[in-house]
């Protein structure tokens, strides 16, 4: 990837703090139950993508509070 130019972009559900919408939060048991996973929240995105992935997140879009959001990423 080259610094500045590349670009990945994520599409997945970026569950906030509070006030989640049981929409996106019951993925969470079609995830849970076959692959022991979990949505994730912005905090727990960042460190996957930022700590784990060393990439740096640009921007996040997202529709609405029930919907997917698209994150931008590029080499950190």
């Amino acid at each position: 990837m080259k610094p500045g130019y590349s670009k990945i972009l994520i599409s997945g559900n970026v569950i906030p703090k509070t006030k989640a919408h049981w929409d996106a939060t019951g993925l969470d048991m079609v995830i849970i139950a076959p692959c022991s996973s979990a949505e994730l929240t912005a905090v727990a995105w960042c460190d996957l993508i930022e700590t784990w992935a060393g990439l740096k997140i640009c921007k996040v879009w997202g529709a609405g509070e029930d919907s997917e959001s698209l994150i931008e990423c590029e080499r950190a």
